[in-house]
C-alpha cells in the first residue's frame, strides 16, 4: 500500500548530484508517492534543465527566476528571456528573493531584480517562490509597497518568527518548511502560528540536508560534500507532523490541498 501522496514545494532536482542520478532518485520518489514538485531555476543558464525535467514529468512544476546569489544572470535581455519561459503553461516564478547574508554592496541590485520579477508574477498572476535570508523586515516592506500575485506566493525554507509569519500570511504568503529548518525551535514555534491551510513541505534538495541523525537517505557528491536526497521529504513531513501534533496522514492530506491551491493539482508521478 502506497503512503499518502507527498508534495515537494521547493527543490532543485535539475542540479547535481541529483541530475546525473535521476533514475535512482526517481525510484525513491515513487516509493514515497511523490505526486508534485516545484523545481526552481536560479539563473538563465539552468532554465533549460528545468524545462527538460518538466517535459519528462507532468508532475514537475517548472519555476523560472533569478536567485539573489546569481545576479550575474540579470544581464542582457534577461527580462525578455524570463517572459518567454513564463509563457510555458504551468510555469511559475522562482527562485527569486533577497539575501542579507550576502555582501551589502549587492542588496540594491538584489532588490531591483527581485521587485521586477515579483511584479511580473503579479501581472501574470503566477505564484512566486521567494528566498529570504536575514531580511524578513525588508521583505515585508517590499511586499507591502509593490504589486503581489493575487493567487499568492511561497516563502520557501522560511525561518520567520511566529509574529512575522502571521504578517506574511496577511500579505498572501504560503510557507514551506523542511526537515532542515524544523530542527530549530524558533521554526517549530512558527509553523504552529501559521494557518494550516498555508503550510507546505519542501526539501530544497540537493541543498539543506537534515542532520545525519535523522536523515533517511544520504547523497554524496563527487566533491565529498553532503547533499540532500530528495526522498528526505519524508523526514520533513514527519517533523512537521510532530511540531503540529498532527497525524501524518492528516497533515499529508492538508498539504496536498494546499499545494493544489497554490500550484494546481499534479498528475501521478511518471
Amino acid at each position: 500500500m502506497n503512503p499518502a501522496p507527498r508534495y515537494d514545494a521547493h527543490c532543485h532536482y535539475h542540479h547535481e548530484p541529483i541530475a546525473s542520478r535521476w533514475a535512482e532518485m526517481l525510484v525513491s520518489l515513487n516509493e514515497l508517492n511523490v505526486r508534485g514538485a516545484v523545481v526552481c531555476g536560479t539563473a538563465p543558464d539552468d532554465w533549460d534543465a528545468v524545462d527538460a525535467l518538466a517535459d519528462r514529468h507532468t508532475w514537475v512544476t517548472p519555476a523560472f527566476g533569478i536567485h539573489p546569489w546569481y545576479l550575474h544572470g540579470a544581464t542582457g535581455d534577461w527580462k525578455a528571456q524570463l517572459r518567454t519561459r513564463l509563457d510555458r503553461p504551468g510555469a511559475v516564478v522562482g527562485e527569486i528573493g533577497i539575501d542579507h547574508g550576502r555582501d551589502a554592496s549587492e542588496w540594491a541590485t538584489q532588490e531591483d531584480v527581485f521587485v521586477w520579477q515579483l511584479e511580473e508574477a503579479a501581472r501574470r498572476n503566477l505564484p512566486a517562490c521567494i528566498h529570504c535570508v536575514r531580511a524578513d523586515g525588508r521583505l515585508l516592506e517590499l511586499l507591502e509597497s509593490h504589486d503581489r500575485p493575487a493567487c499568492g506566493y511561497l516563502l520557501h525554507g522560511t525561518h520567520a518568527s511566529a509574529e512575522m509569519t502571521r504578517r506574511f500570511v496577511e500579505l498572501g504568503a504560503w510557507l514551506s518548511y523542511s526537515a532542515n529548518t524544523l530542527s530549530r525551535d524558533r521554526v517549530r514555534k512558527a509553523i504552529r502560528a501559521a494557518p494550516i491551510d498555508r503550510v507546505l513541505i519542501e526539501t530544497d534538495a540537493p541543498y539543506m540536508p537534515p542532520e545525519p541523525c535523522v536523515s533517511r537517505y544520504e547523497l554524496a557528491g563527487d566533491d565529498d560534500r553532503r547533499y540532500n536526497h530528495p526522498a528526505n521529504l519524508a523526514v520533513g513531513y514527519e517533523r512537521a507532523a510532530l511540531a503540529l501534533k498532527m497525524d501524518i496522514d492528516e497533515l499529508a492530506a492538508r498539504v496536498a490541498e494546499n499545494y493544489a491551491a497554490l500550484f494546481g493539482a499534479m498528475d501521478n508521478i511518471k
